[in-house]
């Protein structure tokens, strides 16, 4: 597995693993009832003193946003920390970007409004029974979220910091750990080598005592 496939599986990991948290444990189940609710279907919820709250589109704008910025900043925590255990090099604008894109996409699709996103694209590719089915254990918007929401960020995050990632893992390898050092040292004799048959003997003819200001060596009488 190369270098680039290798930091997608573990940012997929991570982000996936961070998403099972942040939408399971980390979800308020206030958020949860009540991020689809719009004023034409709005949400009764009840809370556990016994008082009710009735949400419109507003509310549910604000507990779905909510619900957002826990489970970006969940993503964010569990891949910064998990790459740094990997020795996985982020660049932030790179991990800026992704957590951009699993934030919009999530809320894009939990929002849930009746013909809302998720919806329409669930009848546009024949999942609507599925999208609609709530039983045997299953939950078709639930699963469909799931699969819009997780992997845009990953490889987005893999395709812009993977030719980094490569170069600066390249970089440890080789023993040098300053990205803007130049040319490795490691790497001189093989460049050396590789240079054509004339180039060498150009530079065999200009590197000589007399050009690096040596006196010339006198003979032995």
């Amino acid at each position: 597995m190369n270098h680039r496939a290798a930091t997608f599986a573990a940012a997929y990991a991570l982000l996936r693993a961070a998403a099972d948290h942040a939408d399971h444990w980390g979800q308020s189940d206030f958020d949860s009832e009540a991020k689809g609710a719009t004023d034409a279907a709005p949400v009764r919820y009840e809370h556990e003193d016994g008082t009710v709250t009735t949400v419109g589109t507003d509310g549910g704008r604000r507990a779905c946003l909510h619900h957002v910025l826990q489970y970006t900043a969940t993503q964010g925590l569990v891949l910064v920390a998990g790459t740094r255990a990997l020795g996985i090099r982020l660049h932030p604008a790179a991990l800026a970007a992704a957590l951009v894109i699993s934030g919009a996409t999530h809320f894009a699709a939990d929002r849930r409004v009746p013909h809302g996103l998720l919806q329409r694209l669930a009848e546009a590719t024949g999942k609507k029974p599925f999208f609609n089915l709530a039983d045997f254990g299953m939950n078709g918007r639930y699963c469909l979220d799931l699969l819009c929401t997780n992997s845009g960020g990953a490889e987005h995050l893999r395709e812009m910091s993977g030719t980094r990632l490569l170069l600066r893992s390249q970089s440890v390898i080789r023993g040098n750990t300053s990205p803007r050092a130049g040319r490795f040292s490691s790497d001189r004799p093989l460049l050396e080598a590789r240079k054509r048959p004339a180039q060498r003997a150009r530079d065999d003819a200009v590197d000589t005592p007399a050009s690096r200001g040596w006196p010339a060596a006198q003979p032995h009488t």
